[in-house]
C-alpha cells in the first residue's frame, strides 16, 4: 500500500504546472470556455478566472451561518461590504490562506483598475480574506465554486492542448442548450492524501473521498487535477450539471464563491450584477474604496458546500 501511496503521489508531483482552459459540451460538438485555472509561479498559489466576458459584476461578503449547497444569488441579508467592479476579475488564492479579488487581466507588480493587494498593515486594500493555508486545506467542501449559465452567450472554445473538457453525457444529459447551468468545483488536495489515478491524461484523472453538499455526505468522486507549484496540495475539479438560479433573470453570467474564514465569512461575485448597482461603492481602483478586514481566520467551507471546518 505505501509503495502504491509514493508511486501515485509521485506521479502527480512530475506533472506539469500550466494553465487549464475549462470547456464544456453544450451540444453535440459545440464546446463552451467557461473559465481558466491560472497556476502562480514561486507563489505556489493559484487563480480562477471567469471566461464570462461581460464588464460589469457585483462583489461581497457573506456571513455563513448554515450549511447549504445551492448557489446564493445577490442581494441577501447575510451580505455586507459589498462593492461593483467595471472589469472582468479573478479570485486568486495564496499558500497562506489568502484569498482576494483582482483584475483578471493584472500583472503581478503592475497597477490594475481593480483596487486589491495587502496594505501594508496586515489588511487587504480591496475585497479579500485569509482562509486555511494549503498546509491545511479545507476537507468540508471546495475551495471555489462558480455556476454558469446562459451557455450559449458563452464563447465557442476549440478543442486544443491545454483544455479540461467536461461532454455533455459526462454532465448528466444530452445536451445543454436553453437555460441549462453548470457548476465548476474546485478541491484543494494534500499530495500525502491516497487517491486513484484512473488515466494520465492530459489533463490526468484521480479518484477521491470529497465531501459533496448536495448529498451532505463524503462520496468518492472523479475529478481532473491541475498541478501546483506547491509542496503541500494540488488542485482537482469537477463538472456537474445544475438547474439555473431561480432568483436570476439576466439571460446569462456566473456566481462565483470562495471559501470560507474563521469567522464564517466567504466572498461572493456576481456578474451581471443585480437591479440598482449605483446603491453599492465600487472597487475599481480609481475610487479606491476603503476597505479593512482583519487577517488571521483559518477555517474552510465554499458557498456552494458549507460545512464548517
Amino acid at each position: 500500500m505505501i509503495d502504491q501511496i509514493t508511486t501515485t503521489q509521485d506521479a502527480i508531483r512530475r506533472l506539469p504546472c500550466r494553465q487549464l482552459r475549462v470547456v464544456v459540451e453544450t451540444s453535440p460538438d459545440v464546446w463552451r470556455y467557461i473559465a481558466k485555472i491560472q497556476p502562480y509561479g514561486a507563489d505556489g498559489g493559484f487563480a480562477v478566472i471567469p471566461a464570462y466576458e461581460g464588464q460589469k459584476g457585483f462583489l461581497s461578503k457573506i456571513k455563513l451561518t448554515d450549511s447549504f449547497s445551492h448557489p446564493v444569488r445577490p442581494p441577501q441579508p447575510r451580505m455586507f461590504d459589498s462593492r461593483t467592479v467595471s472589469y472582468r476579475i479573478k479570485l486568486s488564492f495564496h499558500p497562506d490562506g489568502a484569498t482576494q479579488i483582482s483584475a483578471a487581466d493584472g500583472s503581478p507588480g503592475m497597477a490594475t483598475p481593480v483596487t486589491s493587494g495587502p496594505d501594508g498593515r496586515g489588511d487587504f486594500k480591496g475585497m479579500g480574506i485569509m482562509a486555511r493555508p494549503f498546509s491545511q486545506p479545507v476537507f468540508t467542501g471546495g475551495v471555489f465554486g462558480i455556476t454558469a449559465f446562459g451557455l450559449h452567450h458563452y464563447r465557442r472554445a476549440s478543442v486544443v492542448k491545454d483544455t479540461v473538457r467536461f461532454s455533455s453525457l459526462e454532465l448528466g444529459k444530452r445536451g445543454l442548450l436553453g437555460r441549462a447551468a453548470v457548476r465548476l468545483m474546485g478541491y484543494l488536495i494534500k499530495r500525502s492524501e491516497d487517491v486513484e489515478i484512473l488515466d494520465l491524461g492530459p489533463p490526468p484523472r484521480i479518484r477521491s473521498r470529497r465531501w459533496n453538499g448536495i448529498t451532505g455526505r463524503r462520496e468518492l468522486m472523479e475529478l481532473r487535477v491541475c498541478n501546483l507549484r506547491n509542496e503541500h496540495c494540488y488542485l482537482a475539479i469537477d463538472c456537474t450539471r445544475v438547474p439555473v438560479p431561480k432568483a436570476d433573470r439576466n439571460p446569462s453570467g456566473y456566481i462565483l464563491s470562495s471559501q470560507r474564514s474563521l469567522q464564517d465569512v466567504g466572498i461572493i461575485v456576481s456578474f451581471p450584477p443585480p437591479k440598482n448597482p449605483s446603491a453599492y461603492n465600487t472597487l475599481d481602483r480609481a475610487a479606491e474604496a476603503p476597505y479593512h478586514y482583519a487577517l488571521g481566520s483559518m477555517n474552510g467551507g465554499d458557498l456552494f458546500q458549507g460545512m464548517a471546518g
